[in-house]
């Protein structure tokens, strides 16, 4: 282990011994300097045009009467009136929705006290054509339904 030491002492005190007489080792150290002026530049546009598939439709029934129970009656009716002449054009049940339905008292307000003289009934059914071109034909149906 002393010998070890000694030699490890021994060497460095040449080296510095050396490069005091004769000078620093010479090292040859290259350098190589790159630029690289290379790009790599992209630039794009998409456009995308897509001719409409699905059309919705939204259909409104009104009904007045006297009692709820008429008024009822007869919204289901012409609603129903409605449904089956759309399905007729080829739109199926599940792209029929009601998608609004109420009932309410209407008043006469005199003597400066109210009192119901009947009732009013709305409902809205919301249809959508998958096919495009059955939208016409949807609301052609909406005149025939009237009655």
């Amino acid at each position: 282990m002393k010998q070890t030491a000694a030699l490890i002492i021994f060497f460095f005190l040449s080296l510095f011994a050396y490069t005091k007489l004769v000078g620093p080792i010479p090292f040859s150290v290259t350098s190589v300097t790159t630029q690289k002026t290379d790009t790599f530049t992209v630039t794009g546009e998409g456009k995308v045009f897509v001719k409409p598939d699905i059309a919705t439709t939204t259909v409104s029934v009104q009904v007045s009467g006297p009692t709820v129970k008429q008024v009822q009656q007869d919204l289901n009716t012409k609603i129903n009136q409605v449904s089956s002449v759309v399905k007729k054009v080829g739109i199926a049940d599940k792209d029929i929705q009601t998608t609004n339905y109420s009932i309410y008292p209407t008043y006469d307000f005199q003597n400066g006290s109210q009192r119901i003289t009947g009732y009013s009934a709305s409902t809205q059914l919301t249809i959508k054509a998958r096919d495009i071109d059955k939208i016409n034909d949807v609301s052609r149906c909406r005149s025939q339904s009237k009655g």
